[in-house]
């Protein structure tokens, strides 16, 4: 089923407008017709089936269907991904967004290649993999930063982990979690130990050297919280 992102949800029975963009897409692109059911959701986490009343100029008119519910993670998993280059990352956030990542903070690395801070088009990439994978809420996009940098803008009382190459698996975490990739050719040596001095706990993510990208999903669903 088609899904769109709204600013806000309304109660069941009540009425939502989509804004040019997207209506034009609902109506043109996907062809949805009056009487049509698409889902949408707010990107806070609720999500609710609606279907298509009205069309009043270029503004498409829903109705939702049923009580907004909650599609989003148990708790926080923070990603902190080393920098890759640019078609690689774009598609690590994807691959986590659809893994369950809450938090993304792309890492300046000594090794990355680094096209400098995207955001917007980061945000855009996030949305599209939410607005695909089922997910009501959007994945925060954090600023370009050191790993000194991110790592001090953590929040406190995370499980902290760092994906190393022959590292022991662990368990998943059982709540609010963070974990850390490298870009290509990996961490130096040094910035593991800034993470590991920083708490961050060894976690292997499989026999086989994974690009990042790969990486990036492997990781969230390996240390994402099952409940």
């Amino acid at each position: 089923m088609r899904r769109f992102l709204v600013d806000a949800l309304p109660d069941e029975g009540e009425r939502v407008a989509l804004a040019p963009g997207p209506a034009h897409h609902l109506l043109q692109v996907v062809r949805v017709k009056r009487g049509g059911r698409v889902e949408l959701f707010d990107g806070s986490g609720r999500t609710a089936l609606a279907t298509l009343v009205a069309v009043e100029g270029d503004i498409a008119i829903l109705e939702l269907e049923e009580t907004p519910h909650l599609a989003r993670p148990t708790h926080p998993l923070h990603l902190l991904v080393g920098m890759p280059k640019s078609g690689a990352m774009d598609t690590a956030l994807r691959a986590a967004t659809e893994a369950g990542a809450t938090d993304l903070y792309p890492v300046r690395t000594s090794r990355s290649t680094v096209q400098g801070d995207r955001g917007e088009r980061w945000r855009r990439i996030v949305e599209s993999a939410a607005q695909q994978c089922g997910r009501g809420d959007l994945p925060t996009v954090h600023p370009l930063r050191s790993l000194e940098e991110t790592i001090a803008a953590l929040p406190p009382d995370l499980d902290r982990r760092i994906a190393l190459p022959g590292a022991a698996y662990l368990p998943p975490a059982v709540g609010p979690a963070a974990v850390l990739i490298g870009p290509e050719g990996g961490l130096t040596e040094g910035e593991v130990e800034v993470a590991l001095t920083s708490g961050f706990q060894p976690q292997g993510l499989g026999r086989w050297t994974l690009r990042t990208e790969t990486a990036a999903g492997v990781a969230v669903a390996m240390v994402v919280p099952r409940s």
